[in-house]
């Protein structure tokens, strides 16, 4: 798994993994430094001054965030914890960087479940029941769900919610509702 993410260092917009070791019963990945700041705060920033990202500038970050993890699939590779907090916009180029793959999984094939924690609200329900299928859709929830906290500005309800609310016959929380936006976005867009 160690030697498959040091194979994405070519691509921009995946962390560039330079080595890895083992000690205290455990495996660390040295990635290369970046300038910049994650989404998370990005968004906090922007929508404290009243500045929420804009439709262009969803897209921007985006096209690029898809590309990488399309890099990362195609290795047979799941991120499985894509969020805001795992998104770091570069400095230089204000491109996203894909960060953290503490949470990857290698051969999605066997569809197996691991037990590693995941993040309410980003991660889909495959990731939470326990003998959840995963695959590529797993990680593009997640991505979903970053662009729903973008857009709404605030984290996207938990899976097991929105599962509630259909066996209830409620509407998904997840639904949005374009009067309650902070920023304007065609409604072709939504």
């Amino acid at each position: 798994m160690l030697v498959k993410l040091m194979e994405f260092g070519g691509h921009p917009n995946i962390v560039r993994c330079t080595d890895f070791f083992q000690g205290n019963g455990t495996a660390y990945l040295v990635m290369a430094f970046e300038e910049g700041m994650s989404l998370a705060e990005l968004l906090s920033r922007r929508e404290s001054q009243g500045r929420p990202l804009d439709e262009g500038e969803l897209v921007a970050l985006l096209l690029p965030l898809l590309d990488g993890l399309a890099a990362v699939h195609a290795q047979n590779v799941l991120h499985r914890d894509i969020k805001p907090g795992n998104i770091f916009i570069r400095r230089r180029d204000e491109q996203p960087v894909l960060l953290d793959f503490g949470a990857a999984k290698q051969d999605f094939s066997k569809h197996s479940r691991s037990l590693t924690a995941h993040t309410e609200g980003y991660a889909a329900m495959e990731l939470v029941e326990e003998s959840g299928f995963l695959g590529p859709w797993t990680d593009v929830y997640s991505v979903g769900a970053v662009m729903w906290r973008i857009i709404v500005g605030k984290h996207p309800p938990k899976v097991e919610d929105r599962v509630a609310a259909r066996l209830k016959r409620l509407p998904d929380p997840l639904a949005l509702d374009a009067s309650l936006l902070k920023a304007p976005f065609p409604p072709q867009f939504l």
